[in-house]
């Protein structure tokens, strides 16, 4: 069976080594990780009246498998029924998606990958005006540190040379989402270990999976309220 730790949202970065809140016996569980595309979680726990661990399934909350090791952020739930018990569906994000949180204000210029990671990286001042992304730093979110590494070389003098130019978009479409990501750029590859990831050359042979990053609210039950008042 696939054991699920679910964190509280505020979980420090070396927090995860526990149980945390609970452990979950789910009732279905399924990731889907695809080459420079989605990498999320989805799982159906049982509403049971006699433990209260399917309650700790809300949004910002956060889960472990037991099965990979890796970390999802929860995005959206929602309570159903199957075969007559009421369940908690739950759809999380790989936590690499916290960085569609961080704002990259404006960078650009003519660099090899590695330096403009370390562009996109920079972190921006307010004092000074310097730097390139806006990390939260406890704006509501928790402060996670991802670092990164590339197979790419650091020498300007290498021939994969690009020209970049990012404004007021996430770092996670920076990186991935945008047509001239630094994924694209350079026809890398992506891989995924909770705080660290890498880009690396693309292996012969592979292909990837057209994908969009969105993100959304439920509005599914939102209800509009008309003034007649003054017809």
């Amino acid at each position: 069976a696939v054991m699920i730790c679910v964190y509280d949202k505020h979980t420090p970065q070396d927090g995860f080594d526990n149980c945390g809140l609970a452990i979950l016996n789910p009732l279905t569980a399924y990731i889907t990780e695809e080459l420079n595309g989605r990498y999320d979680y989805e799982i159906t726990v049982f509403c049971d009246p006699n433990d209260d661990s399917w309650r700790h399934v809300v949004p910002y909350n956060m889960i472990k498998s037991s099965t990979t090791g890796q970390i999802f952020m929860i995005k959206k739930i929602t309570y159903t029924a199957e075969n007559g018990y009421p369940v908690v569906k739950a759809w999380a994000d790989h936590i690499w998606y916290y960085l569609a949180d961080m704002l990259v204000r404006e960078c650009g210029d003519y660099r090899v990958m590695y330096w403009t990671l370390v562009d996109l990286f920079t972190e921006y001042d307010r004092q000074t005006g310097t730097g390139t992304t806006y990390f939260s730093h406890g704006t509501g979110l928790t402060d996670y540190t991802f670092d990164w590494s590339s197979d790419y070389s650091q020498d300007v003098e290498d021939a994969n040379m690009r020209e970049y130019h990012y404004k007021s978009v996430s770092l996670a479409y920076a990186l991935l989402g945008s047509p001239d990501s630094v994924v694209n750029l350079w026809d890398a590859e992506l891989h995924r270990d909770n705080f660290h990831f890498s880009i690396n050359h693309r292996k012969e042979g592979t292909d990837d999976n057209m994908f969009e990053l969105m993100y959304g609210v439920n509005c599914s039950n939102v209800i509009r309220t008309i003034d007649y008042t003054d017809r």
